[in-house]
């Protein structure tokens, strides 16, 4: 009876202990970015005693509710009154736990994985073979030190291509994020409106999901952009399909040597008009090369040559048929670069058709993945 009663008051007083002790988070909701920023806390003891406690930490994902990682203190001692606890009083941690599909650093001071996460805390009282826990948590939003960055085209700047290629590089630590994809928005601005207005407001010309690559061509199947009109652009990343940073927008505009182009009904596909002017505007091609050409004095064909520009040196591409029949009227030629020795990507070339009483017409493009 009597050890009934001394075990009674013991766990009374570790019962009377715990409700003893508060755990003041003192993490921001937004921004964190590295791992010692959510040990910041200020933990109060009014016991009466010191006490051995030791600090654990379970950091999960808020949409899916899968353990991010685990991390553990040592056990040390907390004094009576408010102490306020920093990572560094409490080396060394040890983390466990880790999920693989998370980029958790190993470093004390890593970055953290971005995006929306709850922390509880455990503090967990050490008396003599017993023990009692203490938990508070906080949800936080792990952000990029730095958005998408847009490139190509610069804010303000006038262009030629009607189908232009849109550069931007990722958000920053790149070693943050698992599955980095992004969202592009192409959309016309209206009157006086801010390159931000235009992307909220007005419906996108072009609204391209999931890309994985750093940039993207606007396509040729679709119709170009208008001479003289202003558009606004933005890039979205996502993690794990999952928004966590956004570029700024910003507006270009469509100059007027812009590439002119045909359509051809059946299949969609646009064919750049070939021009008197070598110097004139590039385009953009990616595997097979589709161009125009009006055959006005009715041709019976027409000598093809490709040349690389890319360097001081001119050096021709040799094709592996170099004659193009040709009837009267307009001609819709495909030319599949993929086939031909020579050709890299990157490199910017120079078409030339040399039609007999026609003279030469040329088209310049560059030819990218």
């Amino acid at each position: 009876m009597r050890k009934l009663i001394i075990g009674i008051l013991f766990l009374l007083g570790v019962t009377a202990v715990s409700g003893q002790l508060q755990i003041n988070l003192q993490l921001p909701p937004i921004g964190l970015t590295v791992k010692s920023q959510l040990w910041n806390m200020a933990v109060v003891n009014t016991a009466g005693m010191e006490l051995p406690v030791q600090l654990i930490l379970t950091m999960t994902d808020v949409t899916s509710n899968e353990v991010v990682f685990r991390g553990q203190t040592r056990t040390f001692q907390l004094p009576v009154g408010i102490k306020q606890i920093r990572m560094a009083d409490l080396l060394p941690i040890f983390q466990t736990d880790v999920n693989p599909s998370y980029p958790v650093d190993n470093n004390s001071e890593g970055f953290l994985p971005v995006g929306a996460f709850r922390c509880c805390f455990l503090l967990r009282v050490l008396e003599g073979y017993k023990q009692s826990d203490i938990e508070e948590c906080q949800d936080i939003q792990v952000e990029p030190l730095s958005p998408p960055v847009l490139i190509s085209p610069s804010d303000n700047e006038g262009i030629e291509p009607a189908h232009p290629q849109f550069i931007w590089s990722p958000p920053m630590p790149y070693t943050l994020f698992r599955n980095l994809q992004y969202d592009l928005f192409v959309t016309e601005v209206n009157g006086s409106q801010s390159a931000g207005d235009a992307i909220q407001r007005n419906i996108p010309l072009l609204h391209q999901q999931n890309l994985t690559s750093t940039s993207f061509q606007y396509p040729l199947s679709i119709p170009g952009l208008d001479t003289g009109k202003l558009y606004a652009w933005q890039v979205i990343a996502k993690n794990n399909m999952l928004p966590v940073a956004k570029s700024e927008a910003w507006i270009f505009k469509m100059q007027s040597d812009v590439v002119d182009t045909v359509k051809q009904k059946e299949s969609g596909i646009y064919y750049a008009k070939l021009v008197r002017d070598m110097l004139g505007s590039p385009i953009i091609c990616s595997g097979v090369l589709h161009f125009a050409y009006d055959n006005e004095y009715n041709q019976t064909s027409a000598k093809i040559n490709i040349y690389d520009i890319t360097g001081k040196n001119i050096k021709q591409i040799k094709l592996r048929q170099d004659t193009q029949s040709l009837r009267y009227g307009e001609n819709l030629i495909s030319l599949d670069l993929q086939r031909l020795d020579g050709i890299a990507y990157g490199h910017f070339y120079l078409l030339e058709l040399e039609a007999s009483g026609g003279g030469s017409w040329y088209l310049k493009f560059e030819y990218k993945k």
